[in-house]
């Protein structure tokens, strides 16, 4: 589900940019095609503050790392996980985040990720934020500021038809003898206060519904295993949580994650894995 996704998204980000202790930017917009990209932003921080007027920026995959390019700004991201390594091509428009901050956070017209060998993966109007008073490395006060306080929400998603959730809509039960999934979703919202997590996103299947679930989030493995554990699922008024946690056990061929109902374990891959 969607949820997976994002946690994993963001663990796996965290992991390439622990080196950092503080990064924001304004107003970036970039389109990216491996192996280079350009475009322009407002203002960047790793750290510092830089000069606050647009100015462009270019990053280019190098054997070990990507290399980054501004008249103000020079720096190199080396040994990246093989996930963000591989993106094929990503897109992100007005998008506005800081990270290691007191309140960690995103504000995005559009973003688009092409993983390698995947499909696109696109959201609108992105809001987010994690507050909370962490201690411990960059990554690690950022995971756990997120659980004790995310507020997320994408009015729109666009998920290619090779993604799991397409295939646990189309089994789910239904009244009418066939039924068509529309993806986009819609109305995605993320709220997590002290490991306490709901999540909905609204679909077309038969009639607009909303799949929501709800739990509970944890880390373990010192940060290195997102655990959740999965009290309910509801599609509409109809409650699935039995049905598709088996789903999820038949179909994920993942190596990074586990599924042993109602927990559902997710190991991102470590750093430095590029040789």
């Amino acid at each position: 589900m969607k949820i997976f996704f994002i946690l994993t998204f963001v663990t796996i980000s965290l992991n390439s940019i622990a080196g950092f202790d503080k990064v924001f930017v304004q107003n970036l917009d970039l389109d990216y095609s491996s192996p280079s990209g350009r475009g322009m932003v407002e203002k960047v921080g790793i750290g510092l503050n830089f000069v606050s007027v647009p100015y462009p920026v270019e990053i280019y995959r190098t054997e070990d790392s990507f290399e980054i390019f501004s008249p103000y700004l020079e720096f190199s991201w080396k040994n990246p996980t093989r996930f963000i390594y591989d993106i094929e091509a990503f897109s992100v428009k007005r998008t506005s985040a800081g990270i290691g901050m007191k309140i960690q956070s995103i504000e995005s017209d559009f973003l688009m990720m092409k993983p390698k060998g995947r499909g696109e993966y696109i959201a609108e109007n992105v809001k987010g934020i994690c507050d909370g008073s962490s201690s411990g490395s960059f990554g690690e006060r950022v995971l756990e500021d997120c659980r004790r306080f995310m507020d997320l929400s994408i009015k729109k998603v666009v998920i290619p038809t090779d993604f799991i959730l397409y295939k646990l809509i189309e089994d789910l039960p239904n009244d009418v003898e066939t039924g068509e999934v529309n993806l986009p979703g819609e109305d995605i919202a993320l709220k997590i206060k002290d490991g306490d997590f709901r999540f909905q996103i609204y679909v077309r299947y038969w009639l607009r519904a909303g799949l929501r679930v709800k739990g509970k989030l944890q880390y373990e493995d010192n940060f290195d295993t997102i655990a959740l554990r999965v009290d309910e699922i509801k599609f509409g008024v109809l409650t699935v949580t039995s049905f598709v946690m088996k789903k999820l056990k038949e179909l994920n061929n993942n190596t990074n994650v586990t599924v042993d109902p109602p927990w559902i374990r997710i190991r991102p891959a470590g750093k430095n894995e590029i040789k």
